[in-house]
């Protein structure tokens, strides 16, 4: 009896420990437009890419090409992270329901912080 009573607090410890995991590392939903970034450039996808960004960074006439923006993104990423994997990044957001900063973090040290916002049910990155 003493052996499954043991067994049992075990387990319940294992268990315990795996959900605490998964909450510290479940992603927030405003980093959605931050990942489609990094697939997008990862896969060569230039209409997944400016898809990513707010209306008003695509529809500024001084982005240029989003080919060419693509091709540069993908340039600075590789000498930021080299040649990475999505499950290689981690990310916080601070903000409110309508704005604010998803920080990227790339195997486990700080990257940098994005503009976001909501636009209508979709996060959209809000800078360049």
């Amino acid at each position: 009896m003493r052996t499954v009573a043991v067994c049992l607090g075990l387990f319940g410890f294992v268990l315990s420990c795996s959900i605490l995991r998964a909450q510290e590392f479940k992603t927030p939903p405003e980093a959605a437009p931050v990942i489609a970034v990094l697939k997008a450039a990862k896969g060569s996808n230039a209409a997944g890419f400016k898809n990513a960004y707010s209306k008003r960074i695509r529809e500024d006439k001084d982005q240029g090409g989003w080919e060419k923006n693509l091709k540069e993104a993908q340039v600075n990423m590789k000498k930021l992270f080299g040649d990475y994997h999505l499950n290689d990044f981690s990310f916080t957001f601070s903000g409110d329901r309508e704005k604010g900063k998803v920080t990227l973090f790339h195997k486990g040290k700080e990257a940098f912080p994005l503009n976001v916002i909501k636009e209508g049910e979709k996060w959209k990155v809000d800078e360049r």
